[in-house]
Formats: structure tokens, C-alpha cells, sequence
């Protein structure tokens, strides 16, 4: 089973309104981030948190594959807590890789989901012009070893423990999150489709 963790669980402090139903060209930007992963995973779990149930709403009825869970400590807690429970929430399917992103990266191609299917490597993340960029994409067995990490932990210090390999791919939307109007405004007038 392949599956993708997205997260959104946070306020949308520095947006200054709530990211996941802001909509770019009539779609709102949860359902811009989960459609391109939709068509490449079996499962995807959302993590949510701030108000949930107007996400529950925005996503739940897209597709079967879908599952939405809270994260009941989103505003004490960093993004790493949104991690370990997507994960637990993973733990009894037989995984075989899983993808994971934050919810506020709605340009991501389809086709880098399946080039990054396509390396065999323990953790695979995107490039584009040589910067790093989303979604992570981590073999089955790192589900246990994230849920065992300290939860004082963040992706990043878990992540320089193993060894990663880099894909250069041709998409922007790997670098592409939008965290102020400013960043929303620039992607709306950069991406048409």
C-alpha cells in the first residue's frame, strides 16, 4: 500500500484567514494539495486540527481513500505532533511507502508523485534547481521509527539521520507554499491550470 500524509492542522496565523478553503481558480487549496497525490496512493490520511470540522466537511465526501483525524493538541504543539499522529493512524496497514506533506502546497504535479515512485530509495525528497523541496516520500518502516522518535523531535532532525536521495525534478510547486496573501496573490497569478 502506498499512501500520503497531509497536513492541516494549523491557525493560518500569518495568512490572517483559514488556508485549507481558500480557493485558486474555484478549488480550494486542501483540495489543490490532495488531488494530484490521489490518483498515485491508496490511502491518504489528513490531519486536521483547527477547525476541523469544516475540513472534515471540505475533504471527506472527495474520495473513499480518504480519512480525516484530529490532532487534538495543534495549538500547543508543533507540526511534528500532526506527523506522529498520521502515522499512528497508518501503523496497522501494510505500508509500503508513504508521501508526506503539508497541506498548503497546492501546485505539486502528478507527475513528480510518480517519478519519486519510481527511486528505491529509503527517503526520496524533490528537487527543482537544486533546492529541496515537498513532499517526502519514506519507505513503510519509517512509520514505527517516527512514532518512537521524542516528541521534541521535528522532520527535519529526523531526517539527517538516514540517508536521502535526491530527485531533480521539473516542478516548481515543490517550493511553492503559501503562507501569506502575498504568496497566494504571486501563485494565483503564476499558476492557471
Amino acid at each position: 500500500m502506498i499512501a500520503g500524509l497531509i497536513l492541516a492542522a494549523g491557525k493560518s496565523s500569518r495568512m490572517g484567514r483559514w488556508k485549507p478553503a481558500i480557493k485558486i481558480n474555484g478549488t480550494p487549496l486542501i483540495l489543490r494539495a490532495i488531488g494530484p497525490m490521489l490518483d498515485v496512493v491508496d490511502k491518504i490520511v489528513v490531519v486536521g486540527g483547527y477547525r476541523f470540522l469544516e475540513l472534515k466537511k471540505l475533504v471527506i465526501n472527495i474520495s473513499p481513500k480518504i480519512a480525516v483525524i484530529k490532532n487534538e493538541n495543534f495549538a500547543t504543539e508543533e507540526m511534528f505532533s500532526s506527523i506522529r499522529i498520521g502515522v499512528k493512524n497508518l501503523e496497522n496497514f501494510d505500508i509500503e511507502r508513504f508521501f508526506i506533506l503539508p497541506g498548503d502546497f497546492p501546485f505539486i504535479k502528478k507527475s513528480t508523485y510518480k517519478k519519486l515512485l519510481n527511486i528505491n530509495g529509503q527517503i526520496v525528497i524533490p528537487t527543482y534547481r537544486h533546492r529541496a523541496g515537498h513532499p517526502v516520500l519514506l519507505k513503510g518502516h519509517f512509520v514505527n521509527l517516527l512514532l518512537n522518535e521524542s516528541p521534541e523531535s521535528n522532520l527535519r532532525e529526523f531526517l539527517k539521520r538516514f540517508k536521502i536521495e535526491f530527485v531533480e525534478v521539473n516542478d516548481p510547486g515543490i517550493l511553492f507554499d503559501i503562507d501569506t496573501m502575498e504568496d497566494f496573490k504571486r501563485g494565483k497569478d503564476f499558476y492557471t491550470g
